[in-house]
């Protein structure tokens, strides 16, 4: 059922996961998934749940075992988020997110945590007063939202090279490339 909602929310837009949309689209009854999901505010939050469990797991690797290694640099923690938040056909979009900020802005309260302790990490790891990959972080935020509100508006060799002038990475002494 939540990735019927996902899939709602993907194709038609966050503001279209409604409970009759996402049960046309598991193809169960109106009965099975309110026992799991009461409301459409609590489906909504399980699926920002699940992203934010994704996410966390590729980030920290604290919420559950992945066999990989969690980056242990802000500038690898920042490279593993824009992979996994860029606006990139076909990757994860998060539009379960725009969708419970519609409804309910707490339902959005595991998002808030993750980006704060990835603020804190970054905070803790980098140089004092060094918060470029937070900045950068927040510029990715820009861009995944921008291409939620308006998918078309760059094509997909604009986003690499606004995604580069963002974050054009480490080089191999560790600096920000130039």
């Amino acid at each position: 059922m939540i990735e019927a909602a996902e899939r709602v929310a993907r194709r038609d837009g966050p503001g279209a996961v409604t409970v009759e949309a996402v049960i046309r689209e598991a193809g169960v009854s109106r009965g099975g998934l309110m026992y799991h999901f009461p409301s459409k505010l609590d489906l909504i939050r399980a699926l920002v749940e699940q992203d934010v469990r994704h996410l966390r797991t590729a980030l920290i690797g604290d919420d559950e075992p992945s066999g990989a290694t969690p980056p242990s640099t802000p500038a690898e923690r920042l490279r593993v988020y824009l992979d996994a938040c860029a606006p990139e056909p076909g990757d994860r979009d998060y539009a379960a997110l725009v969708a419970a900020l519609a409804e309910d802005p707490d339902a959005a309260s595991a998002w808030v945590q993750l980006q704060r302790e990835l603020d804190q990490l970054d905070i803790e790891q980098s140089e004092p007063g060094d918060v470029r990959t937070i900045v950068a972080r927040l510029a990715l935020d820009g861009l995944w939202l921008s291409n939620l509100i308006d998918p078309d508006r760059f094509t997909p060799e604009q986003m690499d090279r606004i995604v580069t002038t963002i974050w054009p990475g480490p080089d191999t002494t560790g600096k920000s490339a130039s």
